[in-house]
């Protein structure tokens, strides 16, 4: 449920695909988010209060979606590689991902895209 932040878990396994570890994340998020990515997201992570919900994967990709309507609030570009984690600063004003292309980025959430 709600009620704080969270971060998600994937694990890639061949034969059986992405498994979620730590939470249990509702259907509903998980079909649309990953639709975005076309199967390629690799983490997610809740906002401190909740009310938003950060994904990204293989594409570099950060984006912000409104954890209740899913609509997409801010698509953040500048990794050149699979972003492999994000979290959330403790007032979820900021948001931090880290890359495969060796870099970690800090995004201002409602900032400036890119």
């Amino acid at each position: 449920g709600r009620g704080g932040g969270g971060t998600y878990s994937l694990e890639t396994d061949e034969a059986r695909g992405r498994a979620l570890k730590q939470w249990e994340k509702p259907a509903r998020v998980q079909g649309e988010i990953e639709a975005v990515w076309e199967g390629a997201l690799l983490c997610v992570a809740y906002s401190p209060d909740g009310g938003r919900l950060c994904a990204a994967g293989l594409d570099g990709r950060v984006r912000i979606f409104d954890s209740e309507t899913l609509e997409c609030l801010q698509d953040c570009c500048g990794h050149a590689g699979p972003v492999t984690s994000v979290a959330w600063s403790g007032d979820g004003q900021e948001l931090a991902s880290a890359s495969d292309d060796g870099t970690a980025r800090v995004w201002v959430a409602g900032g400036e895209e890119g």
